[in-house]
């Protein structure tokens, strides 16, 4: 059998078998709608970095989402996050996008305090200047997003962001990113299927 000779033709397997096991009879259960949310999980999983008062702090969120192509950005946080007075008062930060080899500096971010804690002496992860904000890019991760807050929405807790820069580390060879499911597991990334042909319409220009 010849192997596929295009990335379409080279998911048709993968495609064949989800379509097989889409007709196998559904097993449809109801779960608690307080797990709802588990099904919507976005992603990747970020480490996002302020600076106030001359100390660097981070924290991980998993709730973003791309608002429009320009990019702007919306992250929900609040008060209850240490970096959140940061956020309101400096009105920037820094998206510092992980991978899956960083999943126990992820998670060591998310399960203590900037308050009393200098996170990255702790999980060792090194600050690195930024080109237009004070907040710093993160050595270790993949990908690092300069951010200016241009709106904050308290009734829902959601924070616009406006991207000002962005840094790929383009040498490194682990590239998986993490997605939280919000019980205290992550799934890593998978294999990418390509349909760009068929969306090209729908695809910004450079992209």
């Amino acid at each position: 059998m010849k192997r596929a000779s295009n990335p379409e033709s080279q998911s048709f397997v993968v495609d064949h078998a989800l379509r097989q096991t889409s007709r196998k009879r559904p097993d449809m259960r109801k779960m608690p709608i307080r797990k709802a949310f588990t099904l919507l999980e976005p992603g990747p999983v970020v480490l996002v970095t302020t600076r106030d008062g001359g100390k660097n702090n981070v924290m991980t969120i998993s709730w973003t989402m791309v608002t429009d192509f320009t990019p702007r950005f919306a992250m929900t946080t609040g008060p209850w996050n240490h970096s959140y007075a940061a956020l309101r008062k400096t009105r920037e930060c820094v998206l510092s996008i992980p991978t899956v080899d960083l999943l126990d500096q992820v998670v060591g971010a998310g399960t203590c305090s900037g308050s009393d804690t200098d996170k990255f002496e702790k999980l060792g992860l090194t600050p690195v200047k930024a080109e237009k904000v004070r907040p710093p890019l993160i050595r270790e991760c993949l990908a690092n997003i300069e951010c200016k807050v241009i709106d904050i929405i308290p009734k829902h807790n959601i924070l616009i962001l406006k991207a000002v820069a962005v840094h790929v580390d383009r040498s490194r060879r682990e590239k998986r990113t993490l997605h939280a499911v919000g019980d205290g597991t992550f799934v890593a990334d998978g294999r990418r299927l390509n349909r760009r042909k068929r969306m090209r319409s729908k695809i910004p220009d450079g992209v």
